[in-house]
Order: C-alpha cells, then structure tokens, then sequence
C-alpha cells in the first residue's frame, strides 16, 4: 500500500511500499513553486507515473507517460487534480497481469470506481521477482501539492474573488459573483449579508466554488487562512468570576447590535466553566447547565472560559432589506490574564504605561485598584482632567506599602474610539531619593528657638495650594496655615519631613514634593570669595538671595534687594558683591531661595530657602592697578563701565561699609584716584570699586587696585606747570586768592656772582604763580647739561575736598 505525507512548504515526497519483499520506488521530480497567493498550486500537463511488469529488465510502458487527448485513460488522468489525495497519481492506468485486472481504477476510464493498489509482485524461490509478472512502478513525477500550499490570506482578511479564469487569463472586476457557491456550513468563512464582503474566520484549508456571473460556471480554488489577524488584533483578558480584565464599552449610539463569528475552535458556549460560576449560567432551568464564552451584553463586551482569536462585527442603523450598515470589525485575542509589568512612580508624578516614551500623553488608563473614590485620604491616585478636559491624568499622592496596591490597564484606543486593554501594570509609589535632581523644593529651616510659623514660607494664594500627603505617620510636622503659609515643625529628635502640595488653577494641576530640613543638618563649606565677583547661587535654576547678616554685612547696598522687603521678583534682577574685607566683618552668608513655579504658564512661582551659602571676602590679586599721578587713570572704559558710578559707602555702621579714603574720580571716561595714604586697615584697603550695569542688564562691578609711581615730567620756560591728572579738571586749589600749589626741591643753579638775596634772590626756584592760581615755569638752566644732567624742582599739588570724599 502507498502512503503519502508532506515534507516542507511547495514540495512532497512520496513513499512507496509492497506488502511483500519486492519494493515500489518512488521518484520525486523537481518542487513546486508557490504561486499568486489568490490561486492553488498547480504544475499543469506535468503528471508522470511510469509502470512496467514486474520483474527485470524493466519492459516498456504499457500506457504512454501522459495520455492524448482521445485516449480513454484521459479522464482518469485529469481526475487527479480534483481527487483530493496522492491516489490520484494512480488514477491514470488499469494494469492487468496475465489477463487479470492488478492495480489502478477498477472501473472504466473517467467512471468513478474503487481505487486499487498493487498488491503483490510474485517472486521465486531466491526471493527475486518473477519476470514478466507483477508491476512495477518505477518513475513517478507530479506537481500537485498534497498539503503544504503558500498562505492565501490572514485571519480576518477580506476573500477577493479570482482575478483570473480557470485557464490562467485575467478577467475583468464583477466577473465573479462575490458570493461563493459553496458557504453553506463552510466554517472557515463568514459572508457578511450586511458589508456584502466575504471575510476569512477561522484558520486552516478552505475550498472556496466561485461562479461566472454570466454563464454559472464554477472555478474551484483553494486557499490556506493563516491564524495572524490581517489587522491590529485587540486584546480581551478576562473580565469575569474573580479575573479583572476590563470589559470593554459599544456605545449604544454607534453600534445597534455586535454580531460575534464563533467557531469550534471557539465555541459560544461551554458546559464546564474554569472555576464553578452559579452567576453566568445562561439557562437555570435547562438540563444540561451552559456558560458563555465571549458576549455582548449591556453594552459591553465580556470574556470567560475560552482563549483565542475570533471575528466580531458591529452593525449600526437597519437598512430595509432587514440588513444593518457594518461600522467596522475587529479581531479580538481572548486571554485568560496577564501578569501586570512592576513600575515605580515617584509620589506627585503622573503614572505612565510601560515602555512609552515620556514626551508621549499617556493613554486612558482603566484602574483595577488604587483609587478610593471621592476623598484622597484612602487613595493612593488622584485621577484628574486637564488640559480642557482632553488628557486624564492619574497622579501618585500616596506611598504603597505591598504589591498590587495600585494595579492599571493601559487602553488603546482602536476603531469607532473603542478602548481595550493594552498593558497592565503594578505601580509601586514611593518618595523620589534626597538626591535625584530637581525632585524636591527644598526649604531648610533656621534651627533657632523661635516659633516655627515665624519661619514660615508664604505660598503664592494665586495657585490655590492645599496639603495632600506627608511622611509623618501622624500627619503633624508640616502644617498649611491661613494665608497659604507652609510650617515645618522639625526638632533635632526629627529633623526632617516630606510633603506633597497640590496646586491647581484653571483646571490645570501641579503637584510639588518639599523636603523640609534643619539648617544645622546642611553643612557648607566656607567659599572664598573676590571682592567685586557676583556671588552666585551653588544650585541649578532661579534662585533668590537673602543676606543673613548674622557673619558680616559688607555686600555691595546698591545691587542687593532684599526679597523679604521688595519681594522675590524684585530680588530676583538683584546681585549680590562683597565690597570689604575687614578683619571680623570678611564674611557673608547668604540664603538662597529657590523658585518653584510649576509647568506651564498658569501656575505664580514661589520661593523656598533651598541652600545656606557662606562665604569669605577678599580682594582681587588680579585687579588692573591705576598708579598715581600717571596721568592715565584707568585708562578708557568700555561703555557700560563708562556709565557707571563708583562704589561709595562711609557710614561704617551701616551696611556695605567701604569709603572713599582714595578720593577717587570718575571724569573723562576714566576713573582716578587721588591718593592712598588714608586707607587704615579699619576702613578699607586702597582699592577703587565701580558699580555698573553689564550689557546682559545685569549689575556688574569692577576692581582697580590704587598704585604709587614715581614720574619725571619735562617743564619748558615761559609755560604753565601742567599738574599730573585729574587735578587739572579740578577747581584751583585757592587760600586767600592764592595758590597753595608750590615748588619743593629745587636743585642749585644760581648764576656766577650772584648772591642768594636781593635781586637774583628768585633765582633760586624755576615757577611763580599768577594772580589767578596758575604756576608758571619762567626760567631755563644756569648751568650743567641739560641732555645729560639738567636741574629740576619738585611740585605740591593740592586740590580742594570734593563731595564723597
């Protein structure tokens, strides 16, 4: 007998065997290549069975390999492309052995008739076969596939009718009816009388009779319905008896009626349930109790007792033929449960689905657990509608302790806006580390004996802030009181606290984490400081600083705005500079108040005393230096350093004590100064400050360090002794209508014979002054070379005190 079984996609292999010692061999010539895939695999005119009589030699055919067109064996030999089995390959010869009807159809050529295979090949006494008696087969070669075929189409996938005719030419649209023949109790396919679409439901091999519109002929054609859905598949886990699968909601005034394609592989119902389930017997009273598997049922769509793949229709208005208008179908994966993906959601963050990436808006999320209804005090969610009511948002307001406190299905959202279940996942919810960035405001608190609501920080009322959560089981260290004052009552034995705040303003929410700490917990290191550079805030973002000028208070008064006096906006443009260095008062401390303004644009900022920087002051090594009487000053200044005005404070009990003790200048676009011999180590080194506004808007300042030189200038006789600038810019230093300026340290050059007195007595100096103050240079050299070794005289220059000096 001959058995046949696949061996791998396009080919097959034959096996053959007799039931005695003589063996049938089987030849497979050449594979089958996979066609169209609307069209069965065929290998046209390729059929070849070669058969002999028995024994050696092999004697000559008895029939010719492929039988004409007139041979009574042609019906036979096309009967085996509908046979639907390898038997066909010896549907094709009638053998007879000595007279005797042996092997193939029992029956005239082309009539149906039993099928015969060879049964025996007569041998002799050695075991070796009789010649002449028996059959042998000795080639076989055909094209038609006897399982294994390319996949036609998906599961869930339109069936097209052919596009071609069933001798290969193309045919036009509407030459088949799109109703195949053969659909009755066919349970692979569902016609939709209502979409009058052919649609494929069920996985595995289908025979589809497709006939001409015109003359009723039928095409027979194959397919193979693979189990992919040939759509994005939704998901339904279970929804019933203890599994809390999400059902999914129709909206009634979309879909009329859900028409759902059961199949045995997934039967409507069944008469054991997985657990026993008193509530989803269908019929009480019938003998035999039933369960649903998949159902509609007000309004939504439920799953039990089986798993898989299955085709729903939904159907809308009614049409008058007594069809409706279909919406749409999907192609529903039924499974029993899924185990949720554990995440970690810090508190006051938003929950997000597993894997999406966080510049995404999070789909509709259906919560299994975590919310407790209308009060947040059992409630580990608080579930919010923002941005007009578009995105819905559940915030994590509460730490779990265990698994499976806080459990979420993620929807996606499929056709006519249906939303099934996607991703499920167990939200652990916990306070973000001390040290993740920006996931705290901080507010460290002065460790002082005072009351703590002295030290309270003022929210912005304008953001509606209320206190949701804390970590004091007792809920008593952070307090919000009247007024929007946020106090935290830490004490050594508890130093710290954390708490979550809501704000809300039109609708939009933002919750914010504050960690709450004693000053004395934070320590900071000391930071040397240069006179003149803006002290800067050690932490990221916008921070305000406030002067705690309990370790010095020599900081620039001109540039500092103290936030608890014009408000943190206005401190905010404000900077910060030492401007001494004195013994005991070289140190700063300053609080740096940190903003918290929230996301968006709606939500009024607010600051918290986030860092406590101290600092010490000191003076530039690297200062430009402006020497005296070098008649160059600072040299000229950029602009914004032009515009600027030097630092000036003489009051040494007030705060920013620096004085003008180097009667220093700012004229001509430079700066001057006049002197260094009044600076004492209680006042301040000489050292010029400059106050000005830097190009970016912000305030800046500037250091020169005050220099002595010692300069020679020439003098021509007859000329105006010119003093060493500024002075020249300055009023005439007048005492009684006189001049104070004079000569000092004339060098001897008096003429020879001339005596010291009378006449020649004014010899002796080389300047007088005018009636009007001026000091005039009215003679030359006596005596000596004046290239090599000329004389010189000395001035005083005096000037008169000036306003800030």
């Amino acid at each position: 007998m001959s058995r046949f079984r696949p061996a791998g996609l396009g080919f097959t292999r034959l096996f053959a065997r007799s039931l005695r010692a003589s063996v049938l061999c089987a030849l497979l010539a050449g594979l089958v290549a996979p066609l169209a895939a609307q069209q069965p695999l065929q290998q046209t005119e390729d059929f070849r069975n070669r058969l002999s009589l028995g024994g050696p030699p092999a004697a000559a055919p008895l029939d010719p390999l492929t039988p004409a067109t007139n041979s009574p064996l042609r019906p036979a030999y096309l009967a085996q492309w509908t046979s639907g089995t390898a038997h066909g390959a010896w549907a094709t010869t009638r053998i007879f052995v000595s007279g005797q009807f042996a092997a193939g159809l029992d029956g005239a050529p082309g009539v149906s008739g039993p099928l015969v295979l060879p049964s025996f090949v007569p041998l002799d006494a050695n075991g070796i076969a009789l010649p002449g008696q028996g059959v042998r087969l000795q080639r076989a070669a055909f094209g038609r596939p006897v399982v294994s075929r390319s996949v036609a189409y998906s599961l869930g996938a339109e069936i097209l009718p052919p596009e071609v005719d069933s001798a290969g030419a193309p045919v036009s649209s509407g030459f088949y009816l799109p109703q195949p023949a053969n659909l009755a109790g066919n349970p692979f396919v569902y016609w939709s009388p209502h979409a009058r679409k052919l649609y494929a439901i069920r996985p595995g091999f289908v025979t589809l009779e497709w006939r001409e519109r015109a003359s009723g002929q039928p095409y027979v054609l194959s397919y193979v319905v693979s189990s992919s859905p040939a759509k994005p598949e939704r998901k339904l886990y279970w929804t019933e008896n203890g599994y809390n699968g999400p059902p999914v909601n129709i909206p009634a005034g979309l879909v009329q009626e859900v028409k759902i394609l059961f199949t045995e592989n997934f039967p409507e119902t069944v008469t054991v349930p997985e657990r026993p389930w008193q509530l989803g017997v269908i019929d009480p009273a019938a003998a035999v109790k039933t369960y649903p598997t998949l159902y509609y049922q007000q309004g939504y769509i439920r799953a039990y007792n089986r798993e898989g793949r299955i085709f729903v229709e939904y159907l809308g208005a009614a049409r008058t033929d007594g069809t409706r208008e279909q919406v749409g179908y999907d192609i529903i994966n039924v499974i029993r449960e899924v185990r949720p993906t554990a995440l970690r959601t810090d508190i006051g963050d938003y929950l997000r689905p597993p894997a999406q990436p966080s510049d995404q808006p999070a789909p509709y999320a259906e919560v299994v657990a975590g919310l407790a209804g209308a009060t947040l005090d059992a409630s580990f969610l608080d579930e919010r509608i923002t941005q007009g009511g578009t995105v819905r948002r559940l915030y994590a307001i509460r730490e779990t302790a265990r698994a499976n406190q806080v459990l979420v299905y993620w929807m996606e959202r499929g056709d006519l806006g249906l939303l099934w279940p996607d991703d499920y996942a167990d939200y652990q919810l916990a306070w973000p580390a001390l040290d993740a960035p920006d996931a705290y405001s901080r507010y460290l608190r002065p460790d002082s004996d005072e009351d703590p609501e002295a030290t309270a920080v003022a929210l912005n009322l304008s953001n509606n802030p209320a206190l949701v959560y804390q970590d004091d089981p007792s809920a008593q260290e952070v307090a919000l009181l009247s007024g929007g004052r946020f106090v935290a009552r830490l004490s050594g034995e508890n130093p710290d606290a954390r708490a979550l705040l809501r704000h809300t303003v039109d609708g939009e929410v933002w919750y914010e984490r504050v960690y709450s700490t004693l000053s004395s917990t934070v320590v900071s290191a000391e930071e040397n400081v240069d006179i003149g550079t803006e002290i800067v805030s050690p932490v990221a973002g916008q921070t305000v600083g406030y002067i705690h000028a309990v370790r010095g208070d020599a900081y620039n008064v001109n540039t500092y705005v103290d936030p608890f006096v014009s408000g943190f906006e206005a401190a905010a443009r404000s900077a910060i500079f030492g401007v001494n260095a004195l013994a005991g008062k070289d140190r700063l401390e300053v609080w740096w108040y940190q903003c918290s303004d929230g996301p968006g644009t709606k939500f009024s900022p607010s600051y918290w005393p986030a860092v406590k920087g101290r600092y010490r002051l000191r003076w530039p090594a690297s200062a430009q230096p402006i020497v005296l009487a070098s008649n160059a000053g600072s040299d000229d200044l950029p602009s914004d350093q032009a515009a600027g005005r030097l630092y000036v404070q003489n009051d040494p009990l007030a705060p920013g004590f620096n004085p003008n003790e180097e009667h220093a200048l700012q004229l001509g676009g430079r700066v001057w100064a006049l002197r260094d011999d009044l600076n004492l180590a209680t006042s301040s080194l000489p050292y010029l400050l400059l106050d000005y506004t830097g190009l970016g808007g912000r305030p800046a300042m500037r250091v020169f360090s005050i220099e002595r030189g010692d300069f020679t200038y020439n003098a021509e006789a007859g000329k105006i002794v010119q003093a060493p600038m500024p002075l020249p810019l300055l009023p005439v230093p007048l005492v009684a209508g006189r001049t104070v300026n004079v000569e000092v340290g004339a060098s001897a050059d008096l003429p020879a014979g001339s005596a010291p007195s009378g006449d020649f007595a004014r010899y002796g100096r080389f300047t007088f002054a005018d009636r009007k103050g001026a000091t005039w240079v009215y003679r030359g050299p006596h005596t000596g070379n004046i290239e090599t070794s000329p004389p010189a005289f000395g001035m005083r220059f005096f000037y008169a005190t000036q306003p800030g000096f």
